[in-house]
């Protein structure tokens, strides 16, 4: 992308380029600082460590995704989007079950 915007005249193209490796940059740092966050609310109260521990092993495990190649990383995102589409289908289903049975929870709530 960045050969197309040294192809358009003046001073766009001296400018563009840089423009948009720094918000390549931008964007993964804080597609990382995302996975952090995860990472750290999701493992916390399963691990039992402390957040700031957890943030900084996720940290050091997730650095080395900076530095990886663009086509190594295409597997896990494919499976991180059937990840994705699998939840997605099972709140599709859990929200059809609840709606076909809406005393069922009322049932099980009940102490007596």
């Amino acid at each position: 992308m960045c050969q197309f915007f040294q192809q358009v005249p003046g001073q766009l193209g001296r400018t563009m380029p840089r423009v948009v490796n720094f918000t390549i940059w931008v964007g993964g740092f804080f597609c990382l600082v995302s996975y952090v966050i995860v990472i750290a609310d999701c493992g916390g109260p399963l691990l039992h460590l402390q957040s700031w521990r957890l943030k900084a092993l996720s940290s050091v495990l997730v650095l080395p995704l900076c530095f990886l190649d663009q086509r190594w990383l295409s597997m896990t995102s494919s499976m991180s989007v059937a990840a994705v589409l699998v939840v997605f289908g099972l709140l599709i289903q859990l929200s059809h079950a609840e709606a076909q049975a809406p005393c069922a929870k009322l049932l099980i709530d009940d102490p007596s």
